[in-house]
């Protein structure tokens, strides 16, 4: 996650890869982004989701602002909790560290605060 773009990576359950995308880290491309999932991921279901994020302060706003929109479930992690679980690192890229939230959520998922 960054000013300008958003690194998305899609986990089953059992965290398994669905899918993975950069898009504009702006609300109304993460709206449009979610909207087009059912098309593109046919296991995905509004119902089921869990959106995933670490803290980073500025560049969080507008994928909160789109998830509150969908109301979708959102659990915003503090970076140094991702880094300690599991030995997970920070990835050099983007789409390395979305992988490796997306994998901390679905081995995680009963540490998610209600």
């Amino acid at each position: 996650m960054s000013k300008d773009t958003l690194a998305i990576a899609l986990a089953s359950p059992h965290n398994t890869r669905l899918y993975e995308q950069r898009i504009a880290n702006k609300p109304t491309a993460i709206l449009a982004f979610f909207k087009q999932l059912r098309r593109l991921v046919p296991d995905f279901t509004p119902a089921t989701a869990l959106v995933c994020m670490a803290h980073t302060g500025l560049y969080n706003p507008p994928l909160i602002e789109a998830v509150q929109a969908l109301a979708l479930p959102a659990w915003v992690e503090h970076a140094t909790q991702l880094n300690a679980c599991a030995g997970l690192r920070r990835g050099k890229t983007d789409a390395i560290a979305a992988r490796r939230i997306a994998a901390y959520a679905a081995r995680f998922v009963d540490r998610v605060p209600l």
